[in-house]
């Protein structure tokens, strides 16, 4: 598994679980959705990393210059998100 299969798996597992609890709700069988799960907690895991790549690539690095080496930096110390924030009031 790769940085990007894990980086964000809390997050995903948080997805994960809402997505599942949505399938049960809509009498989806209980197996197949054990069956999706895997499946969608890593597309979830994966589309974070490279939701956070493609933030990370649209600014410009310090310097002008957008390294790999960069790159990988700024993804490796934004933390994982393991518990939603509240959901913000309407104004």
């Amino acid at each position: 598994m790769t940085e990007r299969d894990t980086h964000f798996a809390g997050f995903a597992r948080l997805g994960t679980e809402t997505i599942c609890s949505y399938l049960y709700f809509a009498s989806i069988d209980q197996g197949i959705i054990e069956i999706v799960r895997p499946h969608i907690q890593t597309f979830l895991t994966q589309w974070a990393y490279d939701l956070v790549h493609h933030t990370i690539r649209a600014y410009e690095a310090p310097g002008g210059e957008l390294t790999t080496h960069f790159l990988m930096r700024a993804i490796e110390r934004i933390p994982d998100l393991t518990q939603l924030p509240e959901s913000p009031e309407p104004e």
